[in-house]
């Protein structure tokens, strides 16, 4: 079989989700810029920049949320383990990586007041969804406040995320 000639040959064999995760983890781990020229010829050229990475890597892990939430909520109890396991570390992801976009974008210049009110806004909206969302796995019933809250906070954790994103992003 030959080699297919294409949009991964351009790309010196690799897929575009390969050259984005090996740029991000590149960007990550701040190895030598020659070694980043072997693995993503596009980061190198500019073509690809670390904000678009993080925005698109942000709504992966919301979509991820998002689709195994609405998953978990069509299903019966008990609930599918694998489902909701990935569920709760995906969103235990999301917001860690949007503390790591605070402290490296604060680390390269100073956040302001409203910066930082946004990121713990976003902050405190993950553990509240994460909370009323914990309560409702629970083998108890829970009050029927409990699952409302849990169908409103996704929604303003990932609006106030993306504010966040925005104001992070556009100062660093």
């Amino acid at each position: 079989m030959g080699q297919r000639r294409g949009a991964s040959h351009e790309l010196g064999g690799r897929t575009p989700g390969q050259v984005a995760w090996v740029s991000w983890a590149l960007d990550r781990f701040q190895l030598p810029g020659a070694l980043a020229a072997v693995y993503c010829p596009l980061h190198e050229e500019g073509q690809v920049s670390t904000n678009q990475i993080r925005i698109v890597a942000t709504a992966l892990l919301f979509l991820v949320i998002f689709a195994s939430g609405y998953w978990l909520s069509r299903s019966a109890k008990p609930r599918n383990a694998i489902i909701l396991t990935i569920h709760k570390l995906t969103s235990l992801a999301a917001v860690v990586f949007l503390g790591i976009v605070a402290y490296q974008t604060n680390r390269v210049t100073s956040l302001g007041a409203i910066e930082w009110t946004v990121v713990v806004g976003a902050g405190a909206l993950f553990l509240s969804t994460m909370a009323t969302g914990g309560l409702l796995t629970a083998s108890k019933p829970m009050p029927a406040a409990i699952s409302t809250l849990h169908r409103i906070t996704p929604f303003l954790t990932a609006l106030s995320s993306a504010i966040a994103l925005y104001l992070l992003l556009g100062r660093s």
